[in-house]
């Protein structure tokens, strides 16, 4: 048998993810034993160098590793793929965690979450929800009862800025009134595996790799469009036959309007001056995204999104140990040692963005607003019009509170109308209507 190289003038890390994509695709008989193959890939080669560079200068805990791919979100070519944390002069590791490895990506699933409410259940960034400990029951589960990263309750909030400030409760509640079927059904669109409809999805229990991950993000970017992501465009034989073609492949995951409203909340958590994604601004450029951190900090993320580029980052301990919550002071670019999501992996994605977009001169600089969308300044805590407030995106048949149209203070709660009590993640959707409540009026709705 022929010896198994492969020749090419990108990276090792690339060379063996196309080689392990060859051999998956046409085995080792034509890959190794036929004259040779010619590969084209869609791989940027100067933005592979960036990936590379912001790699090898990552700040990370020692022993870590890291990954993560950066994505055109219209026509789900993967420009750069960084799959471990790049040591100068060692070997590129088989195993791709940005293509390979399945983590949980926590908290930056939440849009998921909030984006199926959006569309199901007539949310938008206003929606009252109550972040309070609750308890959660799906029929032969136990009880689920979770808490917030910092332990904190913050009552009535807005989505925004409970999506701002990363609270469990309220994307719990989100996904309860979209029903957990139909999260999990759009997760499911979206390119995640193994989804199950439980509760503790709305949260990112689920897994995913940073190509799964930022793919999903990608529709958001794209219109409601997910695209399937590829990195080899064209596979010809020693002859020049074409023996594969890439053809781009979109699937439909959110209208339009739901799209850029989870767009402007990205938008937001890097610049309402209380999100966690304040670290992933670029000057004179759009950006947004979300953090993410997994059970005992084994693992942090984050997803971002810029106009014409997504990417998605991981890092974490391959064999699923936490992440310390401490790293020698002088190592940390804020020089107070602190090691958490909204640090390092978004430290990671702001240099790769802003070195790939140097690369990518073409790139759009903003995002177009659908004709279906209005904007709307209202209060960030209470939801109410406010010509000091945020500006919002909204359907243009949404409503604020305090308008003259819906009264001020009012939570949406899903209803099983058999029972006339909280739906939960039993209840049929045919049984599920919407009703607007006063908080103090919750209680009589609690299973």
């Amino acid at each position: 048998m022929a010896k198994k190289t492969l020749s090419s003038s990108l990276s090792d890390g690339i060379i063996i993810a196309v080689r392990n994509w060859l051999l998956e695709h046409f085995g080792e008989e034509i890959v190794f034993n036929r004259g040779g193959l010619r590969v084209y890939t869609t791989i940027n080669s100067r933005v592979q160098e960036v990936a590379n560079e912001v790699s090898a200068n990552a700040e990370i805990p020692e022993g870590a590793q890291l990954a993560f791919v950066g994505l055109d979100p219209q026509t789900g070519e993967v420009l750069a793929i960084m799959g471990e944390h790049v040591i100068p002069g060692e070997k590129a590791d088989e195993f791709n965690r940005a293509l390979q490895a399945r983590r949980q990506p926590g908290s930056s699933f939440k849009p998921m979450t909030y984006a199926t409410a959006i569309e199901m259940a007539g949310f938008n960034e206003a929606t009252l929800l109550l972040d309070e400990e609750t308890s959660f029951l799906t029929p032969g589960q136990p009880v689920y009862k979770p808490n917030n990263h910092d332990n904190k309750w913050f009552g009535l909030k807005t989505l925004r800025y409970h999506m701002d400030t990363s609270r469990n409760i309220p994307a719990i509640l989100a996904l309860e009134a979209a029903t957990p079927q139909e999260v999990a059904n759009r997760a499911i669109e979206l390119g995640y595996e193994d989804v199950n409809p439980y509760y503790s999805i709305a949260i990112g229990t689920i897994e995913a790799s940073p190509l799964q991950h930022a793919a999903a993000y990608g529709a958001f970017a794209n219109n409601g469009v997910k695209m399937e992501p590829y990195f080899v465009q064209r596979v010809e034989d020693i002859d020049g036959n074409v023996l594969y073609e890439a053809k781009p492949r979109g699937t439909r995951v959110w209208t339009p309007e739901t799209a850029y409203i989870i767009l402007d909340l990205l938008h937001a958590n890097a610049n309402d001056g209380i999100g966690f994604s304040q670290r992933a601004r670029l000057p004179n450029r759009w950006v947004g995204g979300k953090t993410g951190t997994t059970n005992n900090e084994k693992d942090i993320w984050f997803a971002g999104v810029t106009p014409g580029l997504v990417s998605a980052v991981w890092i974490g301990y391959d064999d699923g140990s936490p992440i310390p919550k401490k790293m020698p002071k002088s190592q940390t670019r804020a020089g107070d040692g602190r090691v958490n999501s909204s640090r390092q992996p978004v430290y990671i994605w702001h240099d790769f963005v802003e070195g790939a977009i140097s690369y990518l001169p073409n790139l759009p600089d903003s995002f177009a607003k659908p004709d279906g969308i209005v904007m709307r300044k209202f209060d960030l805590t209470t939801g109410l019009p406010s010509s000091s407030g945020v500006l919002g995106a909204f359907k243009s048949t949404d409503s604020l509170r305090g308008s003259g149209v819906t009264p001020e203070m009012e939570i949406r709660l899903s209803i099983d109308t058999r029972t006339n009590q909280r739906a939960t993640a039993a209840t049929p959707r045919e049984f599920i209507k919407y009703i607007d409540i006063k908080p103090e009026d919750i209680d009589r709705y609690l299973n």
